[in-house]
Formats: C-alpha cells, sequence, structure tokens
C-alpha cells in the first residue's frame, strides 16, 4: 500500500522513523512546519539524507 509522502518527526520511534519517507527535525525545532517549508521549496527530498533543507 502506498500512502504517498510519508514524514516522521526525528523524536519519533525508530520503527516509524524506517518506515517514514523522509524524517525531519524534532517538535521543538517546528519539524512539521520545516517540512512544510521544504516540500513547498521542492527540497523535501533533503531532509532524509541531510535533515536540513536548501532555502
Amino acid at each position: 500500500m502506498d500512502y504517498g509522502t510519508t514524514v516522521a518527526m526525528e523524536n519519533a520511534t525508530e520503527q516509524l522513523k524506517e518506515v517514514a519517507k523522509y524524517v525531519t527535525v524534532d517538535c521543538d525545532h517546528h519539524g512539521v512546519a520545516y517540512a512544510i517549508n521544504c516540500m513547498l521549496d521542492g527540497n523535501l527530498e533533503f531532509i532524509r539524507k541531510h535533515n536540513n533543507c536548501l532555502h
């Protein structure tokens, strides 16, 4: 089953991060807003490797 774009927070469980397509920063660093911003900038794929998107 394909769930599309799945994003886990850095402070999520290891199991969740393993199945998520992307991992964003933790909740203390506004991970949801960060992931949305990266997605809108077209840089969501950069999160997984570097946990940082280009602005």
